[in-house]
């Protein structure tokens, strides 16, 4: 268990139930711990574990940390025994939330951020993975896996314990769904800039992820699909200051250099309905931002930009829709 970083009250809300696979019941043993907030999809969560088995060179290195609501009941039923599993139960909360408890419940020196719509296709995946682990002393790396999608930011991001402590608080808790991938990216893609580069792209390790085949099913649309809101927008744009702080702290772990404080952001600020000071904000905290590259800085002017015209001009659409259909 992790005692580094804050304890936020709703720990106290999640219950814990250890399993133990035949392979390993020594805590000490492992060396991965994958972080799998899942809801109402075992089937899914089944498949993504018989990869893990199928694939992995030495599984008593190897723990799953998964957190299930506690209104479901099919994932909690799940019983599966040819891994460490860890479950944690307890009541709905942001993604932040999700992975920040299975990040403290966890043990292994390396961290995975997964999704149960994965499956894993690469053999002995976990020997890269720890090979990759090992090739900074100070332990601060970014490294992701190949996921078929993305190919520019990582979907798995993979991390060491002591970055995500040094951190203070890796998964920020006001994500609702998104962005704790780009959060890490950005963090790292800073650091980068600053003059040490530690992110690792592992093209040979390939995480499939299964969003393209499940976009048009009903759990999918309920859950993943429902992009008609900008509370991660919002705050992603709100944390750049945060995420600055977070990688001059990196970089002064690494040069052994007094670790500067991060100033936490709990409160997100509610945008502006219209659309000229929205994007005004976007140039000056996007393509102002001297800590990234020119080209970053262009390319989430234009995405959070595009996707604020497009969610305002269909809430917009549906309002009118609703009011000519009274």
């Amino acid at each position: 268990m992790n005692n580094n970083l804050s304890n936020p009250d709703f720990l106290q809300f999640i219950s814990v139930n250890n399993n133990h696979a035949k392979t390993s019941n020594k805590t000490s043993d492992v060396k991965i711990s994958m972080l799998l907030p899942t809801r109402n999809r075992p089937e899914l969560l089944k498949q993504f574990l018989d990869s893990v088995v199928q694939t992995s060179r030495d599984l008593s290195e190897i723990e799953i940390v998964l957190y299930i609501d506690d209104d479901d009941q099919s994932t909690e039923d799940l019983d599966y025994k040819e891994l460490n599993i860890i479950k944690l139960t307890g009541p709905r909360l942001s993604m932040g939330e999700y992975n920040h408890a299975c990040f403290y419940h966890s043990s292994g020196k390396i961290i995975i951020l997964v999704n149960d719509d994965v499956i894993i296709e690469t053999r002995h995946w976990d020997d890269q993975v720890k090979d990759t682990a090992n090739i900074n002393e100070d332990e601060i790396y970014l490294a992701y896996p190949s996921d078929t999608i993305m190919v520019k930011d990582c979907s798995f991001p993979i991390l060491s314990r002591k970055a995500c402590n040094l951190l203070v608080q890796p998964f920020p808790f006001v994500y609702k769904r998104l962005f704790i991938d780009i959060h890490l990216m950005d963090i790292f893609k800073r650091l980068s800039y600053a003059g040490e580069n530690r992110i690792y792209h592992l093209e040979n390790i390939v995480f499939k992820h299964l969003r393209n085949e499940l976009i048009n099913t009903d759990n999918y649309e309920k859950q993943y699909h429902s992009r008609n809101d900008l509370r991660d927008d919002i705050a992603y744009f709100s944390l750049r200051n945060m995420r600055d702080d977070q990688s001059q702290r990196l970089y002064a772990a690494i040069k052994n250099k007094e670790l500067p404080d991060i100033k936490m952001k709990e409160d997100i600020p509610s945008f502006s309905r219209y659309l000229v000071p929205v994007l005004w904000s976007y140039v000056v905290g996007f393509l102002f931002d001297n800590k990234l590259p020119l080209s970053r800085r262009f390319s989430f002017f234009y995405w959070f930009s595009g996707h604020y015209i497009m969610t305002r001009t269909w809430l917009c659409m549906f309002r009118k829709e609703k009011l000519n259909a009274q």
